[in-house]
């Protein structure tokens, strides 16, 4: 009757856009991770494609900032820890790295800024990134 006809439309309609998601390019391609959010929706995403572990210490990694659905910013982060601070540093930008994090054995009173989206995003760098040979 109609109630079978319906759940076999559903059914069919699930196993379309499960076989869509799983063969296509924008799927294969990046896989996000959600990293943080913020009480004003905004949202953190890591992308697993670019995330690598840099030979000589820390980790580099894309971050992308996600508002109202919209990718507004995708910055790649360079991590390094050194005299017991966690640094990040803005490749796209002039900047010098800043702390994030101080463990209880630093060394010095180097200011610290409220980063808790990169925080987390080092967090997952250290268990998810790739080792990658090619560059420093």
């Amino acid at each position: 009757g109609f109630m079978k006809r319906m759940i076999m439309f559903f059914v069919a309609v699930v196993c379309v856009a499960s076989f869509w998601q799983a063969f296509s390019p924008a799927q294969a391609s990046a896989a996000d991770y959600w990293m943080y959010g913020t009480a004003d929706g905004t949202s953190y995403w890591a992308d697993s494609n670019q995330a690598w572990v840099v030979r000589g210490g820390g980790y580099r990694g894309l971050l992308k900032i996600v508002e109202n659905n919209q990718c507004v910013n995708r910055t790649m982060w360079h991590f390094t820890e050194d005299e017991g601070y966690l640094s990040a540093w803005d490749l796209s930008s002039n900047q010098p790295p800043i702390a994030i994090y101080a463990y209880p054995n630093h060394v010095g009173n180097d200011p610290v800024e409220d980063r808790p989206e990169l925080v987390a995003f080092y967090q997952w760098l250290t268990q998810n990134a790739q080792r990658r040979s090619s560059w420093n």
